[in-house]
C-alpha cells in the first residue's frame, strides 16, 4: 500500500501539478498563476519536507519509491483530486518519460515559424532511458488550423497499437 496523500485546501478550480522526485522543492506560496500546487513526490520523502508542504497548505501525493510511478500518480490525481486531463507542459524529457509511459492521449503542437538552428537542443519527446518510448504508439491528425503571423496548431490523437 502507498503513504496516504495529503489534501490541503483546494483554493482553485485548476491544478498546478509538480513532479518532484527529489522532494526538495521550496515554494513561495501554495499557488502558482493562481492554481493551488499538488506535488508528486517519492515514497521516500523526508517527513520536515512533507511538514513544510503541510504548513504551507500544498498537496502531495506518492508515486513509488523513487516518485516516478506515473501510472500510480495518474490514478491517484484522478481518484483523490478530480483531474479528468493533465497539460503536460515540462519540456522534453518529462514528455518523453509520459510517451514511455503510454500516458498520452492527444499531442496538442503549436509551431511558431522562427529559425534557431543550434544543435544540442532537445525534442519534444527526449527520453532518456532504453528502448523505444513510442513502441506500440501512433498518431491521428485530429485539426490543423492556420493561426496569426504564421503559427500552425496541430492536434493528433494517440493510438494504442496492439
Amino acid at each position: 500500500a502507498h503513504p496516504a496523500p495529503f489534501i490541503a485546501e483546494r483554493t482553485s478550480t485548476r491544478l498546478f501539478v509538480v513532479a518532484d522526485p527529489d522532494a526538495d522543492i521550496l515554494y513561495e506560496s501554495a499557488t502558482v498563476r493562481g492554481d493551488s500546487i499538488v506535488c508528486i513526490l517519492p515514497e521516500t520523502a523526508p517527513a520536515f519536507y512533507l511538514e513544510y508542504l503541510q504548513r504551507k497548505g500544498i498537496s502531495y501525493l506518492f508515486a513509488g519509491a523513487k516518485g516516478d510511478d506515473l501510472h500510480t500518480a495518474m490514478q491517484t490525481l484522478a481518484e483523490t483530486f478530480g483531474v479528468e486531463s493533465l497539460s503536460l507542459q515540462g519540456g522534453g524529457i518529462i514528455d518523453g518519460v509520459f510517451l514511455q509511459a503510454g500516458l498520452i492521449d492527444e499531442l496538442s503542437l503549436v509551431i511558431y515559424p522562427g529559425i534557431d538552428g543550434s544543435a544540442g537542443s532537445t525534442s519534444i519527446f527526449h527520453y532518456i532511458g532504453k528502448g523505444n518510448p513510442s513502441q506500440g504508439q501512433s498518431l491521428e491528425l485530429l485539426s490543423a488550423q492556420t493561426m496569426e503571423d504564421g503559427v500552425v496548431w496541430l492536434r493528433y490523437k494517440f493510438h494504442k497499437n496492439s
